[in-house]
């Protein structure tokens, strides 16, 4: 795809960019609210790190990528601005006009899936408004050029009423939905399916690190799993570890209305222009290599169209459906849209769906309607999926679509369930 010419790219700056102010920098932006000159003081502070390396290591001896040894192109070190508000975040992203790549990321605070269908329950269960939960779900937008890092940090964001507008400032939207703005990142598709799914923006021009790595690799498809992440991906092309993939950086409460802590807001930084620099080096990696990277390597548009698994449900298992009660019929398209969320933002790919709950599963399900936790347990006709790890996930919908009390999932089930699980299986293959 051509990138944007220098008549648009004047139109843009001419739009967008007040030539009688100049953009503020971090630290300017930092004065604005007492309790903003409080937050992310280490950003605010950060001063170059001459030399290349920082002087912590990981376990294995590898050196932490820092955000503070990366340079503009200029030689400078990298701006940094920290958006705790709209107008904030409007000013900061001027610096962003006319740049035809960024690197984009996003953290939340709480897992997206547990909380979609509350939105329809919002008065029964929670005094929390709609944007609040939506803030939530999507807590922070990470954004770098190749001399800026903005930290957008929607969670503190003012909000009166249901207003998506008041979340998105026109330059972000621009940003964010222009097909002539590449945006890059590990995994960034599932990053821009989020901020469609919340923010109600179609983001265009997306790169996704692992496809060009998999060109490079000599393997076009395949699982995405080899990679190991972000953090993989970054020990295999700087050999360095990355810090705070933990609660206190990538898990941490980022929904949370106040400042990032001092870890979060390294991790932000850190995690904000990693993507970008691994696909300059990717790119080239691509040119050594003859290949051309807008040829090779398609850029995406964020989509939220639910899989379809490889094979549909047949004719048998359609005519159950088709004699389920209006009741049952209704219970049957909550428990499908759950499971949906769960592949989704589990990233379960559509042909492994079975190990959440097939259709067969979901139908036995919307017909018997269990109503405990233990009921559902013992239940036959329904995949282990549905039975163990998601067991709460199911019963919940169940529960709710009833109205019957709902049973709060105990910390740490998944992976308890999980566990006991793979004992009774290797229990009853040894008995055997």
């Amino acid at each position: 795809m051509a990138n944007p010419t220098q008549e648009e790219i004047r139109a843009l700056r001419s739009k967008f960019f007040d030539r009688t102010t100049k953009p503020k920098s971090f630290s300017a932006l930092m004065t604005e609210s007492s309790d903003a000159k409080l937050a992310n003081l280490t950003l605010a502070n950060t001063s170059p790190v001459r030399g290349g390396k920082s002087p912590e290591v990981d376990q294995d001896g590898l050196p932490y990528f820092s955000h503070a040894d990366c340079r503009a192109p200029s030689g400078e070190a990298l701006r940094l601005h920290y958006c705790p508000t709209f107008e904030s975040a409007s000013h900061a992203l001027k610096y962003a006009v006319g740049k035809t790549k960024v690197g984009l990321d996003c953290e939340w605070g709480v897992d997206p899936y547990t909380v979609a269908d509350r939105l329809e329950l919002l008065s029964k269960e929670t005094p929390k408004s709609h944007m609040d939960l939506l803030k939530d779900c999507l807590s922070v937008i990470l954004l770098s050029t190749d001399e800026d890092i903005f930290v957008i940090h929607l969670a503190r964001f003012n909000t009166e009423g249901f207003n998506l507008a008041q979340l998105v400032p026109n330059i972000l939207a621009t940003i964010l939905n222009s097909e002539g703005i590449v945006k890059v990142g590990a995994e960034v598709k599932g990053d821009a399916d989020l901020i469609e799914q919340w923010l109600d923006i179609k983001v265009r021009g997306l790169r996704c690190a692992y496809r060009i790595q998999r060109i490079l690799d000599g393997f076009p498809s395949g699982s995405e799993a080899r990679f190991g992440g972000l953090a993989g991906m970054t020990k295999k092309l700087f050999g360095k570890a990355v810090k705070d993939k933990d609660e206190n950086g990538q898990r941490s409460p980022w929904h949370l209305r106040q400042p990032l802590t001092e870890r979060q807001s390294q991790y932000a930084a850190n995690d904000a222009i990693i993507p970008l620099r691994m696909d300059d080096v990717l790119c080239n990696l691509m040119e050594k290599a003859g290949l051309d990277i807008n040829i090779s390597v398609q850029l995406e548009t964020s989509d939220l169209t639910p899989s379809v698994p490889s094979s549909l449900p047949d004719a048998k298992t359609l005519r159950k459906l088709d004699s389920l009660e209006p009741n049952a019929q209704a219970l049957f398209y909550k428990l499908r849209d759950r499971r949906n969320l769960i592949i989704k933002y589990r990233k379960i790919a559509p042909v492994n769906i079975f190990h959440v709950a097939d259709t067969t599963s979901l139908i036995n399900l919307a017909k018997r309607q269990p109503t405990t936790s233990e009921e559902m347990s013992t239940m036959t006709g329904v995949g282990k999926g549905a039975r163990h790890e998601y067991l709460y996930d199911f019963v919940n919908v169940i529960q709710k679509h009833l109205n019957v009390q709902v049973e709060p999932k105990p910390e740490n089930w998944k992976d308890d369930a999980k566990v006991r699980r793979l004992a009774q299986s290797a229990k009853k293959k040894h008995a055997g």
